[in-house]
């Protein structure tokens, strides 16, 4: 039996900062000025070297995203210094700010949001390559979780944003109810031929829960609810409790590469939206392994092929789709 494992010591870290260093750095993080959305427009035009003011001391921005940045690249180290100062316990997680209970001190909420506010300015500042676009997802999320007095600014106040600015073209209107405003925005950004913003679009049937801690008590925690304001399935809340997901910047295109050649997307009378379907690739065949692979052991199913074990290519389609919904219908029973 091989006990070194039990006789291994690992390095230990020793800050060179003591520990107000850290208490002031998650009281400067965790002010609730960073989240309100008119702060967002504040950094978002402001200049780079553009003063930054907290009591008698100044900084500039430049010098805040350095900051900032420094942190988030070795935030394991770095976010248990800071965050430790508070509670002992701390786990360096990607995407902790979906769960209510984590995101107060989630580093979504904390230097990571400081580094997003400053890649908006970053953006609005600098002319884009030809034919490339800002992130649009960004200053949608920043809004979604900005601190608000009325609800139709989570709209209103990112059109200036050179993301949304270039994608739609909104005359604010205080005097439409909420929804109404909600799905113009939405339509506005979809027509642009921007179907990505998709993702952040949440259709619930049911509340969502999430099993409580020790802070909890072990109760339930509400996560996500559906949409009271009865919005079309396309067209994204920005009030309603949204679902507990982590929105990762990786290559999505749920309207296609750009210059596919697909129609622009429509919003009919009722409030259907038409896109054109694209047809990227065809499934061959289904199995455990590529055709190339394929042994005694390692079988394929292919649709006209005599060893189908579903039978034909209609039965193979059904497999398939059931397959993708997990045999269950949206309430989570089984499907005939």
């Amino acid at each position: 039996m091989d006990i070194r494992p039990l006789f291994i010591t690992w390095d230990s870290y020793e800050s060179p900062f003591r520990d107000e260093v850290f208490k002031a750095l998650l009281g400067f993080f965790t002010r609730p000025y960073w989240r309100r959305m008119w702060i967002l427009q504040e950094v978002a035009m402001a200049h780079p070297e553009a003063p930054v003011l907290c009591g008698g001391k100044c900084l500039s921005w430049t010098e805040l995203r350095d900051a900032a940045g420094l942190i988030t690249a070795d935030e394991e180290r770095f976010g248990r210094l800071i965050v430790g100062t508070l509670q002992s316990t701390w786990n360096f997680e990607i995407g902790q700010a979906r769960l209510s209970e984590r995101r107060p001190l989630s580093s979504e909420r904390l230097w990571r949001l400081m580094t997003e506010l400053l890649r908006v300015q970053s953006d609005q500042n600098d002319a884009p390559l030809s034919g490339t676009t800002t992130d649009i997802l960004r200053p949608l999320l920043l809004a979604r979780d900005a601190a608000v007095t009325q609800e139709n600014d989570r709209v209103y106040g990112i059109l200036g944003i050179k993301a949304v600015a270039e994608r739609a073209s909104l005359v604010p209107d205080y005097t439409l109810p909420l929804a109404v405003n909600f799905q113009r925005f939405s339509e506005a950004l979809i027509i642009s031929g921007n179907l990505n913003i998709l993702r952040l679009a949440s259709l619930l049937d049911q509340p969502i829960y999430t099993k409580g801690s020790l802070q909890t008590l072990g109760s339930r925690v509400l996560e996500a609810a559906p949409c009271v304001h009865g919005l079309p399935s396309w067209v994204i809340c920005w009030t309603c409790a949204t679902l507990p997901v982590a929105h990762m910047r990786a290559s999505y295109h749920a309207g296609g590469k750009p210059n596919i050649g697909a129609q622009t997307p429509i919003v009919l009378y009722d409030s259907r939206l038409r896109v054109q379907g694209l047809i990227i690739d065809t499934i061959a065949s289904l199995g455990t392994c590529h055709p190339a692979e394929a042994t005694n052991k390692n079988t394929i199913t292919s649709p006209e092929g005599r060893n189908n074990q579903y039978g034909g290519l209609e039965e193979t389609r059904e497999a398939l789709w059931r397959t993708i919904v997990g045999n269950s219908t949206a309430q989570g029973d089984y499907l005939p």
